[in-house]
């Protein structure tokens, strides 16, 4: 299937936004791929997946339960040792029930010192026969809800010793409760790549799931209004409702753990007549598929027949076909340097049923990554896999994955006890939700900080808490909502941010990377300069009210107990980044006389800033913005995250950052390869050429009209193969639009000096291959400055009509007028511009931290 572009009918989620809402650091989901994200995660996950003991594990998830701050390794230690001392004593207590003969020989191990008097089994040990003895996959659900369920009620009869120095666990509606999903489907709305809502939702089912009784009993149908006794409800739930199929769906807003399971159709582990707290423990390592079929406890898992798939139906899915192997023409892996985001305005896919068998790993990447997805306001999500009676626990975040080896719950049941014993403390702060995000109503309200010496606290509220995010795992997340707030401005004391329409941009940054922050202090620092070229950048950036970062909450325990380290390892550490700006408009809205006015004031930004060493290197459709003011419209170049402050004692960023329909031919060319390719000035202004003919061809009146122009851009092809396809527009254009034909000359000319680039760069490379003298002056690069003089003539002006040109004189004018800008860009570029720099550092790290 074509991937699409978007749809006419297509409703805005966020019609007013200042940054596009799914950028991300590693490789990007376009619309096609929120239906299908194999490829994309079994890529991801095999760069991106820390692994660590069970134990280890398990000590990890204790420190979010410990009362006190003290989570050193060996205090955790101790407190998990009289967890699991309690465990074994609960696993091995009442055996009263006598073992057949033929079920001992079969299902249990023998008896240490033999004697038939010892041939008894307790309760729990019954209940693993029951689900020891089940066949098929689906058939273990219901067992395995009736085991966790029956051991979160034994701990809550029968308290452990450990419970000083654990916080109490949850009850009432709050209160951890596992129950029966597949085949029910969970449904969510995501936005696609141009921050329009999908016109069909992800439909995912997993297979079991742990949710707060409250909204477990509404799967039920059951009301939660008026319940006096939430013991009595629990039980009856627990043991009834949870292990059938739900009347009604859950959402991933919820979830607070899904399971998979995987059978591979061999003989499980034998029951232990005795427990103890010794563990045998299965590597963590890859869980691939399909290869043949191993012992329990192995390494490799095949897919059984009966595998179902993430499709749209709400029945169960049919057998499916055994896999070929073969594998998916998709966009090629990217190396972990390689940083862009393949989103363009696209149009919503058929939600047709993607029956593809999926790799148990894959399948709790998504189930993560949807509730990531799902809110702002999660952080993590916590996903089992359980492969015949083997479990293996993970962590999903915005950085990675992080996998514990497996354990045999059959053998090792104590072990199962502890784990439900530390998740049945989980508040929904472990479970992932962001506490610095506070709900009041049907808003969110946060705390920042505006700009200055000693920065006012300011309270903002954000319109976002049901808000459709875009589909997202390892990456920054960035979602961009409306925002408001009463408190006074940062500028001005006697005015009120209420007097400005603003939006707030949320992301998670990678730590290692330059500050948004301290760019945009740079480039204000640039626009606040006494020279003609200033003119250029002055009040054609955005302006910033407010800020705030928080370091990653578990980054430091990540490190300590798992010892993952911040900067050897697969993980990217992040933290918590929003920013408060005004609110700024779309290039795409605009036809005529006003697109290229804006489209040129970009571009004299972008070059003036370029010169002044800060490179943007991510030039796109929706980082070209404007505001109005009385006489016209301005143009402002937005989105400085993967932008750098360029050293001139240094060699360029060899990073291949950018968005894909609109990345270079030569940094395209670059991935999944050794070159060290450096991002030069002409690469953007390539960049600049592509976003000009892709919104001229598609857009009529600011609504696409052509879905079909360019529309291999979007196509899930390697990188190599699209920029040669990309090269090809720059000369062969699609017509414009009739809302774009007048300056389709300008536009033009800029394709053809992108494209005498791309060639000269070529002749070049090979010059040096097959000749030892020095390059002839024609082949000689030419300078930043020289080009982007050269370019600001022939296409901004020579290339433009007179009515464009006077357009264009009346504006700049009213704006020297106004001292370039409103009192509030004027206040950030000569105020903010000295303080913001110290700031970012000294004031943006809270010690309120959060994932």
């Amino acid at each position: 299937m074509d991937p699409p572009t978007t749809p006419p009918a297509s409703t805005s989620a966020n019609p007013i936004h200042s940054t596009p809402a799914n950028k991300t650091n590693s490789r990007g989901i376009t619309s096609a791929h929120v239906y299908d994200v194999k490829d994309v995660y079994e890529d991801e996950l095999k760069t991106r997946t820390e692994t660590v003991k069970f134990h280890t594990f398990l000590l990890f998830l204790l420190s979010l339960v410990m009362k006190k701050e003290d989570t050193a390794v060996g205090r955790l230690s101790e407190v998990l040792q009289s967890l699991l001392s309690d465990a074994v004593l609960m696993c091995n207590a009442d055996r009263m029930d006598g073992i057949e003969e033929k079920t001992m020989e079969s299902a249990f191990s023998e008896p240490v010192g033999g004697g038939q008097r010892e041939k008894k089994m307790n309760g729990l040990q019954n209940l693993l026969l029951q689900f020891r003895e089940v066949k098929g996959e689906r058939g273990r659900y219901e067992p395995f809800c009736k085991l966790a369920n029956n051991i979160l009620e034994m701990m809550r009869e029968k308290p452990g010793r450990s419970e000083t120095d654990l916080h109490a666990p949850r009850d009432g509606g709050d209160r951890l409760v596992f129950q029966c999903n597949d085949p029910m489907t969970i449904k969510t709305d995501h936005v696609g790549i141009d921050n329009y809502l999908l016109s069909s939702p992800t439909i995912r089912k997993p297979d079991v799931i742990g949710l707060a009784l409250r909204d477990a009993l509404l799967t039920a149908e059951v009301s939660t209004d008026g319940i006096m006794n939430w013991l009595e409800a629990w039980n009856s739930h627990a043991f009834g409702s949870a292990l059938k199929v739900p009347k009604s769906r859950t959402t991933f807003r919820k979830l607070q753990v899904g399971i998979e399971f995987k059978d591979t159709g061999r003989h499980m582990a034998r029951i232990p007549l005795e427990f103890d707290g010794k563990l045998q423990e299965v590597p963590a390592r890859e869980i691939i598929t399909p290869p043949e079929t191993v012992p329990e406890g192995g390494v490799n898992v095949r897919v059984s027949n009966k595998r179902k798939s993430d499709d749209v139906t709400d029945e169960p899915s049919k057998k499916l076909k055994k896999s070929s192997g073969s594998k998916s023409k998709s966009v090629t892996p990217a190396p972990a340097v390689h940083t862009y985001s393949n989103r363009v305005h696209a149009k919503d896919p058929e939600a047709t049923s993607l029956a593809r068998k999926l790799p148990p790993n894959v399948q709790v990447a998504i189930y993560a990554a949807e509730r990531l997805s799902s809110s702002i306001t999660i952080n993590h999500s916590l996903q089992f896999i359980i492969i015949d009676s083997t479990i293996w626990l993970w962590w999903f975040d915005r950085c990675g994955a992080i996998q514990s080896g497996g354990m045999n719950f059959i053998t090792n049941l104590p072990y199962l006890v502890v784990l439900l014993d530390i998740l049945r403390r989980f508040d929904e702060h472990a479970w992932g939700l962001n506490d610095l995000f506070r709900e009041t109503g049907d808003v969110l309200e946060l705390d920042l900080h505006g700009p200055g010496p000693q920065p006012a606290n300011i309270t903002v509220t954000l319109n976002a808490r049901d808000t459709p995010l875009s589909l997202h795992l390892f990456s920054r997340g960035t979602a961009v909502v409306p925002a408001t707030s009463e408190d006074p401005s940062p500028i001005s004391p006697n005015e009120k941010l209420s007097d400005y329409k603003m939006v707030a941009k949320i992301y998670h940054v990678d730590e290692q990377r330059d500050s948004e922050i301290s760019i945009l202090a740079e480039a204000y620092k640039v626009a606040a300069k006494p020279t003609n070229e200033a003119g250029y950048v002055r009040g054609h950036l955005p302006v910033l009210f407010a800020s705030r970062d928080w370091e990653g909450e578990y980054a430091e325990r990540v490190e300590r107990i798992l010892k993952i380290s911040p900067t050897k390892g697969k993980r990217r550490f992040r933290r918590l980044r929003v920013l408060l700006f005004q609110e700024l408009e779309p290039i795409y809205k605009l036809s005529g006389k006003e697109f290229m006015k804006v489209f040129r004031d970009c571009f004299l930004c972008h070059g003036v800033l370029w010169q002044n060493n800060i490179h943007h290197r991510d030039i796109s459709e929706n980082n070209l913005m404007f505001r109005r003011m009385k006489d016209g419209v301005v143009g402002v170049l937005n989105d400085f995250d993967l932008s750098i402050v360029h050293r001139d004692d240094r060699t360029l960023a060899k990073e291949r950052t950018g968005t894909i329909p609109f990345m270079s031919h030569a940094l395209l060319k670059a991935f999944n390869s050794s070159d060290n390719v450096p991002h030069l000035y002409e690469y953007d202004v390539e960049s600049f050429a592509y976003v000009g003919l892709w919104i001229s061809a598609r857009y009529e009146d600011g609504e696409v009209a052509n879905h079909d122009a360019y529309r291999g851009w979007t196509k899930a092809v390697p990188p190599p193969e699209l920029a040669a396809s990309k090269r090809e527009a720059l000369t062969e254009n699609v017509d414009p639009t009739s809302s774009h034909e007048q300056h389709s000359e300008a536009l033009t000319r800029l394709g053809v000096a992108a494209e005498d680039c791309i060639r000269k760069a070529i002749d070049r490379k090979t010059h040096v291959k097959i000749s030892k003298t020095a390059l002839p002056p024609a082949l000689a690069p030419e300078s930043v400055k020289d080009y982007f003089e050269r370019l600001s003539l022939t296409v901004f002006t020579q290339g433009m009509p007179g009515d464009y040109l006077e357009y264009f004189q009346k504006v700049d004018t009213a704006m020297k007028d106004d001292q370039g800008m409103d009192g509030v860009s004027r206040w950030c570029y000569l105020a903010v511009s000295e303080q913001m720099s110290s700031n970012a550092l000294t004031h943006s790290n809270d010690p309120k931290i959060v994932n």
